[in-house]
């Protein structure tokens, strides 16, 4: 590329990042006229950032689905959506200030991430394992998941089928379980990581061994982080993916995750208590439905909860081993208990109110876009897999915050002993 060409193109970028900007605080400032001087309902903000975040992932972010604020966007699109429809005995408005949080988290993100550091399809650095400290890692993960098994007595899956109930949230090593989880999830990106460079068949065994461990051990949450990680590492080593294979995927997901939620939990439609007039709409959809709108509903129970905040730095209790975290203050605020998710918002608002929760989403998506650029840049491994786990958090930040939850954020540790034992660089 041209002197001329390259000067060129950062000029476009620097523009386009300028009005990307200028037109997220532009958003941002209608959104709170809206909310304080007009006093608009709750129904009309949601709409309202709906429409916001579309065009802004398409017009800005061009439908470039490994950016954070689109991964962001998704899942909150989603929620806010839901919020408007009225297919639930349990539906009803909430309050305007519970969109106006929600908002300004959204607009936090806009406004922080630029779409100068989306990565697309990135060529990146030569890299290869070295086989003998992949071997002794995958050694470790077979054997600590043995020992899980032994010291349960069962296996949670198995147990479920033969009818005896699969306990999977008292199965594993108390206090330790997490590490394993967060060490085997970060063992299958790697895995997949080097099978995209080299095409050795043992990392794609290797990555279905441990997908295969964690269905029995019935963690949903870790087949999907690992399968939504991968993606990101797949996209951004090989080959963007189709927006068709994208929503087949999705689709197939969805239908999975409903199946093991009907096997665990009971009936969806008489859980969510849907209405007559919609029960025909597909169970997937109705889980889809139900862990969207519950979460915004269960954050508007707790603003208006008395007692929140409480001061106890609870925010940053699953980063610790459940042997040694410490009793906070709860209150139960779940509209209905199988649904126990309120976004990444909940846990940070119980813990030290609104200041904290700005302050952390400021943080948060500052780091997010030094990893993006850093990708960017260099694209090596530590930085694309730490990365598709700050793609993961950014993408279910509606459900839970998985920033400060150990078996998510953890494998960046991992990434790290990995990096400086595994990877090889090839000059």
């Amino acid at each position: 590329m041209s002197s001329n060409s390259a000067l060129l193109n950062h000029k476009n970028s620097t523009y386009f990042f300028a009005i990307s900007r200028v037109y997220a605080l532009v958003g941002a400032i209608i959104f709170f006229l809206m909310a304080y001087a007009f006093n608009a309902a709750a129904s009309v903000l949601s709409i309202y950032l709906c429409m916001f975040m579309l065009i802004s992932i398409i017009g800005f972010y061009r439908n470039n689905y490994l950016s954070l604020p689109f991964a962001f966007s998704i899942g909150w699109i989603l929620v806010l959506f839901f919020s408007t429809l009225n297919i639930s005995d349990f539906s009803r408005d909430v309050n305007p200030i519970t969109v106006i949080i929600c908002g300004s988290c959204i607009f936090i993100n806009f406004i922080v991430f630029s779409p100068a550091v989306s990565p697309r399809y990135e060529i990146g650095v030569k890299e290869n394992a070295f086989t003998r400290w992949f071997n002794l890692y995958v050694m470790i993960f077979m054997i600590m998941a043995l020992a899980n098994v032994a010291i349960s007595g069962y296996i949670p899956l198995l147990s479920m089928l033969s009818g005896g109930g699969s306990d999977y949230k008292n199965f594993g090593l108390p206090g330790l379980y997490g590490f394993f989880l967060a060490y085997s999830n970060a063992l299958g990106v790697t895995a997949i990581y080097f099978y995209i460079k080299n095409g050795q068949s043992k990392y794609i065994y290797i990555y279905i061994l441990i997908i295969a461990v964690f269905l029995l051990f019935v963690t949903r949450q870790n087949v999907m982080s690992l399968l939504i990680e991968s993606l990101f590492v797949y996209c951004i080593c090989r080959k963007r993916i189709g927006w068709g294979k994208i929503i087949t995927i999705t689709c197939i997901v969805l239908v999975l995750f409903s199946i093991v939620g009907e096997m665990r939990s009971g009936n969806i439609r008489d859980i969510a208590r849907i209405k007559s007039d919609f029960e025909f709409l597909p169970a997937s959809i109705i889980w889809l439905y139900s862990y969207s709108y519950f979460n915004i509903l269960n954050l508007d129970n707790l603003l208006q909860a008395p007692g929140a905040p409480f001061f106890d730095f609870s925010s940053f209790s699953r980063l610790v081993p459940s042997f040694l975290r410490p009793d906070g203050e709860y209150i139960n605020v779940l509209e209905v208990l199988n649904f126990n998710v309120a976004s990444y918002i909940y846990s940070l608002y119980l813990d030290m109110g609104i200041a904290w929760v700005i302050i952390f989403s400021i943080t948060v998506n500052f780091i997010g876009y030094f990893i993006f650029n850093k990708i960017k840049k260099e694209s090596s491994y530590f930085w694309i897999c730490s990365g598709s786990v700050f793609f993961f958090c950014f993408m279910m930040s509606f459900f839970i915050n998985f920033w400060l939850y150990l078996p998510i954020i953890f494998q960046i540790v991992f990434f790290y002993i990995f990096s400086k034992t595994v990877v090889i660089r090839k000059n």
